[in-house]
């Protein structure tokens, strides 16, 4: 064999193998879709998002994205799956990244195959999935509103009034707590004097600030004696029966009198 035919043999095996390493490294199809299917869904931005990029279901690579083009002010994005993965009535697509500033793809959620299969021509819905894209909006949306808030209060308090405005806040302050503590000590002078609870039957006088009540639990003797109590000290009464058969709580204080 010539020296010039080995050469030209050479170089057409080169082609040849970086012409496969192109395709490969490309992920260019030589033959068409082959056994992939395609679908189209549309984004209200895609940033980041290229083509050739994943779609993934899972964190699953089962296809990938065709083309993005502009439509009636949206992304329309068309991408392929592969023929063994169902996609079904239900399916929806949002956008994701792997990490936080990852590349993006495609989450696509297959639907529920009971419902039948999607049908190709017909746009699958999207979702806007959490990104740093939107993270960012959402914080300086927050920024936007704590420099309002920030602003409202500088221009209420600034300056003279507004330092009279917060002395005036603080003394109202000073002065709720003062009363809340009065309650609390007021609710500490509350008296119990009860009787005797093993015989399951006792009366207590409860007592809080002026106010006081005598009270009886139990059967007729207690019931007598709290209503004699209440009498004597000019209080009311209040009867507690835990006894079905007893009619004291009917009966006159007169009656309770002749036990004291």
């Amino acid at each position: 064999m010539k020296l010039e035919t080995k050469v030209g043999a050479f170089f057409v095996g080169a082609l040849v193998i970086l012409g496969v390493l192109i395709l490969r490294t490309g992920k260019l199809e030589m033959f068409g879709n082959g056994s992939q299917r395609t679908f189209h869904t549309t984004f209200p931005q895609v940033a980041g998002l290229a083509v050739q990029g994943h779609v993934r279901i899972a964190g699953v690579k089962v296809g990938e994205v065709r083309t993005i083009e502009l439509k009636d002010g949206q992304a329309r994005v068309l991408f392929t799956v592969e023929e063994g993965v169902p996609v079904s009535q239900g399916a929806t697509a949002s956008l994701s990244s792997i990490g936080i500033l990852g590349e993006k793809y495609i989450e696509l959620d297959p639907g529920r195959p009971p419902l039948g299969p999607w049908p190709e021509e017909t746009p699958i819905p999207s979702k806007t999935g959490v990104s740093l894209d939107n993270l960012m909006e959402t914080l300086g949306a927050i920024g936007q509103d704590v420099k309002g808030i920030t602003s409202a209060l500088n221009a209420s308090i600034g300056g003279e009034q507004g330092r009279e405005k917060l002395d005036e806040i603080v003394d109202n302050i000073r002065v709720l707590t003062a009363e809340f503590r009065a309650m609390a000590q007021e609710n500490n002078r509350a008296t119990f004097i009860h009787g005797d609870w093993k015989t399951k039957t006792s009366y207590f006088i409860m007592g809080f600030g002026s106010m006081a009540w005598a009270i009886g639990v139990g059967g007729g003797k207690i019931f007598d004696t709290a209503k004699a109590v209440a009498y004597k000290a000019g209080i009311p009464v209040i009867i507690c029966p835990t006894i079905a058969s007893t009619d004291a709580p009917c009966t006159a204080l007169e009656i309770g009198r002749a036990h004291v």
